[in-house]
Order: C-alpha cells, then sequence, then structure tokens
C-alpha cells in the first residue's frame, strides 16, 4: 500500500485527559500544520475511544486544510479520515466491541479526524481488524480500495474471481496516478480481477513503484497523453479510471 501513514509511537505517554491532535484552526498549507495538546474526546454510549496506532493521509487531506475540499468543516477540527488502532474504552451501548480489540476504519462528516492519539467514533464506523493485517495496511484500506473497488467491480464490471473468459481475453484498463493511493489499490484490484493494466505517474520513481505493485505497462503521464489517442483509435483501452476532485 502506497498511501501514507501517520506512524504514533507505541511507548508513548499520555495523560488521563490530554493528547496530541494536528488541529487546524485556518486554512493553511499542509506544509504548516501543527501538534498541539487538547482534551481526549468524552464518549457518548454507542461510542468507543480508540488509540490510534496509523492514520492513512490522502490527496484530499491536504485540499482539504488548505479550504479547497467541497467539504469545509468549522474551525477549529482535526483532519484525516483512515485509522487502524485499538480500543480503550466502550460506551454503554456498545455490545459489539470490547476494550483491546484491534479495529480499523474511517471517520465521517460530524466526526473528529484521525489525525489524532485517540478519536471517539461509533462502531459503526469501525471493522473488526485482521490479525494478519497490520496497523500499516489497515489504516489505508477502507477509504482508498472501497472507492477503487466501487469503480472497477460495480461501475466498471471487472469479476473476481476471474473467468476463464477474462483471462483468455483480459480487460486493459488506463489507470491515471497509478502510484498514489487510490491508484494503487485499483492496480492490485485490476491485476486480481485477471486485467491488464497499463499505469501512469509523474515520475520514473513513481513508475518504479507501480511496476512493484503489478501494473503491465507504466509510463509517466506526458508520455501517455502522447500516445493515448492511437491507443483509442486501435480499441487498445476497455476501461479508464482516473479521479475527479469537486470543488
Amino acid at each position: 500500500l502506497y498511501t501514507f501513514a501517520i506512524y504514533q509511537k507505541n511507548n508513548i505517554q499520555v495523560n488521563k485527559t490530554e493528547m496530541k491532535a494536528v488541529v487546524v484552526d485556518k486554512w493553511q498549507k499542509y506544509t504548516d500544520l501543527e501538534v498541539k495538546e487538547i482534551d481526549i474526546p468524552v464518549i457518548k454510549g454507542n461510542e468507543l475511544l480508540i488509540k490510534i496506532k496509523r492514520a492513512g493521509c490522502n490527496f484530499f487531506d491536504i485540499l482539504q486544510v488548505s479550504g479547497k475540499y467541497q467539504y469545509k468543516p468549522p474551525f477549529p477540527f482535526i483532519p484525516g479520515a483512515e485509522f487502524s488502532g485499538v480500543v480503550v474504552k466502550i460506551g454503554n451501548d456498545i455490545t459489539k466491541y470490547k476494550v483491546g480489540d484491534e479495529v480499523f476504519g474511517q471517520s465521517s462528516f460530524g466526526y473528529q479526524g484521525t489525525f489524532s492519539e485517540y478519536i471517539a467514533l461509533p462502531e459503526h464506523l469501525c471493522l473488526v481488524k485482521p490479525p494478519k493485517l497490520s496497523h500499516t495496511m489497515a489504516s489505508a484500506f477502507s477509504m482508498v480500495y472501497a472507492t477503487s473497488w466501487a469503480a472497477l467491480r460495480i461501475r466498471a464490471g471487472l469479476q473476481y474471481p476471474p473467468t476463464e473468459e477474462s483471462i483468455n481475453n483480459p480487460k486493459k484498463i488506463l489507470i491515471l496516478a497509478a502510484a498514489g493511493g487510490c491508484g494503487s489499490a485499483a492496480v492490485s484490484i485490476s491485476k486480481a480481477c485477471g486485467a491488464f493494466v497499463i499505469g501512469t505517474a509523474g515520475s520514473d520513481k513513481k513508475c518504479q513503484v507501480v511496476k512493484e505493485i503489478g501494473a503491465d505497462h507504466v509510463n509517466t503521464l506526458t508520455y501517455i497523453c502522447k500516445t493515448i489517442k492511437k491507443l483509442f483509435i486501435d480499441k487498445f483501452i476497455h476501461l479508464f479510471l482516473t479521479k475527479v476532485i469537486c470543488r
């Protein structure tokens, strides 16, 4: 997985009332973000208090802190959506989880973000983390993989497991920004479904990353743009995956 991850030290000392968190109180560049000490959230009856071990950082997070994303939380807010961590406290109405459970998932509108040591979330936004899935991998799964899975399996109709027909005559898919979170997930899912994957990336280093994920053909976006007309004329591309950011 090539979504970035924010690492929390396992031996970090936190008192009973405060935690460290990235707090946004004005629109700013992501390079200007600051970590502050704030109160640990108080959970409601239907919520879990989770100690975050890893938090995924995606492109929309960068847009959001600078005020360029369509959803603009009121100030101050904690950014971040994806996470993986451990349940440290449960509300009175919780029946599915217990203290000590490892969970992952994503925050949602109206809730605190994940760039913090602790987060309070309702149980429907959490999933039990499989033992074989590391916190790093789990923190980069719930949003980017769900997005790419929906696009490829539901919208584009790729089949898993691949059929004999799809193996003998694989769909050819062009994935832009294939080194990013959704892009790298899309490469993995497409290959699992038996597709022939063409990926683009912004540099030679990123192209190497896409090759390592499993893409069949990789090149920079500039090169692909110069040749894409010929690819379509020859009916070489069946599917085209890109991301649209609304503002």
